[in-house]
């Protein structure tokens, strides 16, 4: 177990609420639900055919959302079987190995689509707001 930051955001108007702390005697789970095989198969495809559609001129963006749900060695496994470039967002810096010859450092979101609109496909391994990475 480790400790990691956690951003709670209230109401205005629950500010002041006092609230029980018996809650907080039960444990929280750090187990993570199984995917749909459906859904799961259903998005699979989907990114093989896009992939296939642009004849592998595809680039990765991660952002921190790959370290919050425990996929990093998943995309990991992704980017070395694939062979593709992968950028990472300022909060997601420690996702990927800076020693993987195909990473290209760190990049803002929006900066991203700037600088990488040539590609035919871009895969976003990213669900956090973008004001959260630097612009918007």
């Amino acid at each position: 177990m480790q400790a990691r930051p956690v951003y709670v955001t209230l109401p205005m108007d629950l500010v002041n609420e006092q609230i029980s702390s018996d809650r907080l005697d039960i444990p929280l789970s750090s187990s993570h639900p199984s995917n749909n095989p459906d859904t799961e198969q259903f998005v699979l495809d989907l990114i093989q055919e896009r992939v296939i559609e642009a004849a592998g001129d595809v680039v990765v963006l991660v952002d921190a959302c790959v370290i919050r749900h425990h996929c990093r060695e998943e995309v990991f496994q992704l980017l070395r079987k694939s062979g593709f470039p992968v950028y990472a967002t300022p909060m997601g810096k420690t996702a990927i190995d800076e020693s993987y010859n195909r990473y290209g450092g760190v990049r803002f979101y929006y900066s991203f689509l700037e600088h990488h609109s040539t590609w035919s496909l871009d895969l976003h391994w990213r669900s956090l707001p973008s004001r959260y990475q630097g612009k918007g």
